[in-house]
């Protein structure tokens, strides 16, 4: 994989808690960091997808080849680019966002996964499945 990315995604509790994955290339590889979040203070800090430096996370070499894998899936994606409304007061939120080079996707929905974002939502879950092993 010749070019450099940056993916991130996260799940917010609205009821409180949440994590955030942040994966980028560092030095020969891509290294993944994993922030849990109890309870989020620094909203504005969490919605732009930004690790808190100063709170405890993980962190984990990716293997370039799994990372590309995923992309490679990603680059296939044809989605809606204006999916149904949704949202509420309680519940969960999930976000996917893909840098390459200064071209940024960012995909977020709220509980259920929009007709036609699957394959978004199931790199999504790859992501976190990385971030767990």
């Amino acid at each position: 994989m010749d070019d450099y990315y940056i993916i991130s995604c996260q799940q917010i509790n609205h009821r409180g808690g949440g994590f955030l994955i942040d994966i980028r290339f560092r030095d020969d590889g891509y290294l993944l960091r994993r922030q849990e979040r109890e309870d989020i203070v620094d909203w504005e800090l969490f919605y732009r997808l930004r690790l808190d430096e100063r709170q405890p996370m993980t962190s984990r070499q990716v293997p370039v080849a799994t990372l590309a894998e995923i992309v490679a899936g990603l680059q296939q994606v044809t989605v809606p680019a204006l999916p149904a409304v949704g949202g509420g007061f309680d519940g969960t939120d999930f976000t996917l966002a893909i840098q390459a080079g200064l071209n940024r996707a960012v995909y977020t929905w709220w509980l259920d996964v929009p007709a036609g974002w699957q394959p978004i939502a199931a790199a999504w879950q790859a992501l976190v499945a990385l971030s767990q092993d």
